[in-house]
């Protein structure tokens, strides 16, 4: 009897240990799933971190260069503005970094002048007094440090990016830091900020001036007949070059722009024709573009073609861009010398053959209308004497500018070259001579970008 529940016994504490030991290994499964899992965010973090830092450091570099070419209250008021903005920003993005081990405390300190700055002139400024010459020379200071600070950052992001620093090594480092060792070098390997600039800039007008182009009720629209699907088919073909045989449809578009979407047979082209008045939104081909056998003037051309036989004349060249392979030409509105920059086309041309593989004009359909006549109020002499004086106006034309509110502004632009060899342009009021924007022009061989 003793025998036999010493063995019952002993089945029963194999049993419990067994289930113990499984119990055991669920729970540190789950603990090294939940670590790895807590791993995984927290370099996340550090990630978005980083980049996040890198983007508002950008805004407030391209900030500090339009503040020394400022010439007016209202302007200068409103660049202070934005950075008191993002140097709070950049600052909230340094917060979630371990600041000690990347080094970055003179980071922290920096951003921090820099919205302390832009705090004390905006209330200067609000009290009715003007820039001083050592407030340029600040900005010009902040300036040239920021440009060498966001090459560090730029070189941080990629350590981060490509996984050269992990959470695991963070931590095991942090705990062994003693102020004295220096993880990342900063010194070696900058790259130069243009090339470090990279993504941020924006195609000039397809940024700054047409962020908000969508958000209003399509002029070009209003009172347009409906159209049938079948009609839409045939603008589609035009648009795609393609039989209308070749269309399948791909169902409807709502939203400000309600459209006819249809493909082509194997799925590589999308189109959308606006309901009312059959007008092409947008047409993509998607294709890879493996070389380049013509130049950016011949993809221009053909860009330029293809709007007359889709019949769209009174156009002018703004500004390109080329990109793998492929050049997207930014066309605008012109009318009695006056370029309208709200009513905006794009075209992108593959330049190994010249075909067209993108058109978008729904800036255009937003914002096209008949325009009165417009006479400016005050002369180009008399705008180009509300210049900064740092700048020196290499030309001048009337155009045309959409503003936050949603609204169109007249203005005198001028080209300019900053005292650094920069290319500036200022846009002027031409009724008040008010300063209404300042783009930063970075000219390249693959095109003009903007910041």
């Amino acid at each position: 009897m003793n025998l036999h529940c010493s063995k019952r016994a002993l089945v029963r504490i194999i049993t419990f240990i067994t289930a113990l030991v499984a119990v055991l290994a669920i729970l540190f499964g789950l603990n090294y799933s939940e670590n790895q899992s807590h791993r995984r965010v927290r370099e996340h973090t550090y990630l978005q971190s980083v980049e996040d830092l890198y983007t508002y450091l950008s805004s407030i570099d391209s900030t500090l260069t339009k503040g020394a070419y400022c010439a007016s209250p209202e302007m200068l008021s409103t660049l202070s503005s934005l950075l008191w903005r993002d140097a709070g920003f950049a600052k909230n993005s340094l917060a979630a970094l371990p600041i000690d081990y990347f080094e970055l405390g003179n980071t922290y300190k920096f951003i921090s002048q820099v919205g302390d700055f832009a705090v004390n002139l905006s209330k200067r400024v609000s009290r009715g007094e003007k820039m001083s010459e050592e407030d340029a020379q600040t900005l010009q200071t902040m300036k040239q440090y920021s440009t060498d600070l966001l090459g560090s950052i730029y070189v941080l992001q990629e350590i981060v990016r490509q996984g050269q620093l992990n959470y695991d090594k963070v931590t095991t480092e942090m705990s062994q830091y003693n102020g004295e060792q220096n993880f990342i070098n900063f010194g070696d390997g900058f790259k130069d900020f243009e090339d470090s600039l990279g993504e941020f800039p924006s195609l000039i007008y397809d940024g700054p001036f047409s962020d908000h182009i969508l958000q209003k009720e399509p002029l070009m629209l209003k009172g347009q007949n409906e159209v049938s699907r079948e009609q839409a088919r045939a603008v589609a073909a035009k648009a795609a070059g393609l039989p209308e045989s070749e269309l399948k449809d791909a169902g409807d578009e709502e939203g400000k722009m309600p459209s006819y979407c249809f493909t082509n047979a194997n799925g590589t082209a999308d189109i959308a024709v606006t309901k009312s008045g059959g007008f092409v939104a947008y047409f993509t081909a998607f294709r890879t573009v493996e070389e380049e056998k013509l130049s950016a003037e011949e993809g221009i051309e053909k860009a330029k073609e293809y709007l007359k036989e889709q019949g769209i004349s009174s156009v002018e060249t703004s500004y390109y861009e080329i990109s793998d392979h492929i050049i997207t030409v930014n066309f605008a509105y012109q009318k009695d010398n006056i370029t309208y920059y709200p009513d905006l086309i794009k075209v992108a041309v593959a330049l190994d053959n010249g075909e067209v593989v993108s058109f978008h004009q729904r800036g255009y359909l937003s914002n096209h209308q008949e325009r009165t006549a417009q006479v400016p109020k005050i002369t180009q002499e008399e705008a180009a004497k509300k210049l900064s004086s740092l700048l020196t106006a290499e030309g001048c034309k009337l155009a045309v500018i959409p503003t936050q509110g949603l609204n169109e502004v007249f203005c005198y632009e001028f080209s300019c070259k900053g005292q650094s060899g920069e290319d500036i342009l200022v846009y002027l009021n031409a009724e008040t001579g008010a300063e209404e924007q300042i783009l930063i022009l970075l000219i390249g061989e693959n095109g003009t970008l903007t910041v």
